[in-house]
């Protein structure tokens, strides 16, 4: 029997699996639950950030874009 899990065909799904893991690494403080819950919303992000880390709002910013800088996230136009 094989255990491994499966790998998602959609691009855009396992790019949300890569920057779930990013960010467990990044933060360590985020549990599993803490960013299935975010799902890619960048304002529950913050929030968790703020809560975990007491970070105000200004440095969680800097902090997440900062961790994001050269991550292709999927629906993010490259143009801007």
């Amino acid at each position: 029997m094989d255990t491994k899990p499966a790998v998602p065909a959609d691009p855009e799904e396992r790019q949300w699996e890569q920057l779930q893991r990013e960010l467990k690494y990044w933060w360590g403080m985020l549990s599993e639950e803490d960013v299935l819950y975010v799902a890619g919303k960048r304002d529950q992000l913050l929030a968790l950030l703020n809560e975990k880390y007491g970070y105000a709002h200004e440095r969680a910013t800097a902090e997440l874009e900062s961790a994001l800088r050269g991550v292709k996230l999927p629906g993010v136009d490259d143009a801007h």
